[in-house]
């Protein structure tokens, strides 16, 4: 028996999942988009009405769980819409905070090469990012399915300083600040500076000083909380 039904599809991928059927779609609209996504949305800039829409879409996962929304009869096909965005997003944010920047494109590849034109159970996925990436996949996605609520951060304490490297003797910079969740959920949060961009996830109800390492002296600190109740998110 093959299985030829990702050949009709603009995804070449299939994983299988009674508990989360969504995941398929989510997970291919992840793979296929994060070039785009990964850069941020400061190179992205939205619309009014795109704005609308996201906070509208942020407000409902902010009292919803993911499950309730695949369900939920009376929601518009544009909040819907969006709200499959997000939670796509949710899933690039997460793996980009668990894989550092220059293996994830081989992240990227493994999953192509292995799986191209065939399905797989979540728990193989799982197993794969687990084994190669030290990821624990299927936890992550219970918490995304179910969750009804969003993270909420507070930065504080953003301080540069200059420091003078003695082994080569240049002067570099350290962007320092303190990221604080001060929520039940689990949020992952992107920073960009000159010569540095880094995703961080932070788990709910915890706090860590971030360092960000910089050849030359910054003139900005770009910080986006991504999926959360901070309005505006960056």
């Amino acid at each position: 028996v093959f299985n030829i039904g990702p050949l009709f599809y603009d995804y070449t991928n299939c994983i299988i999942s009674e508990e989360y059927p969504v995941i398929d779609a989510i997970f291919n609209k992840t793979f296929q988009n994060w070039y785009i996504i990964g850069r941020g949305s400061r190179y992205d800039r939205l619309t009014n009405n795109q704005i609308g829409d996201t906070q509208q879409a942020l407000d409902y996962l902010n009292r919803n769980s993911f499950k309730h929304a695949l369900s939920d009869s009376s929601m518009s096909t544009t909040l819907f819409d969006e709200i499959i965005k997000l939670k796509s997003r949710e899933i690039k944010n997460y793996l980009r905070s668990q894989v550092e920047n220059d293996k994830f494109s081989n992240l990227i590849k493994d999953f192509n090469t292995k799986f191209n034109r065939g399905c797989i159970t979540l728990s193989e996925l799982n197993t794969l990012l687990f084994n190669q990436y030290n990821i624990d996949f299927a936890s992550f996605v219970e918490k995304w399915y179910n969750t009804q609520s969003l993270p909420k951060f507070k930065i504080s304490g953003v301080a540069l300083t200059q420091i003078e490297d003695s082994q080569d003797s240049k002067t570099k910079y350290q962007i320092s600040f303190i990221i604080s969740n001060d929520s039940n959920t689990d949020g992952v949060i992107y920073c960009n500076t000159i010569g540095y961009a880094k995703y961080f996830h932070i788990p709910g109800n915890s706090s860590f000083e971030i360092n960000l390492l910089a050849n030359s002296k910054p003139n900005y600190l770009y910080i986006n909380t991504n999926l959360s109740e901070n309005y505006p998110n960056e």
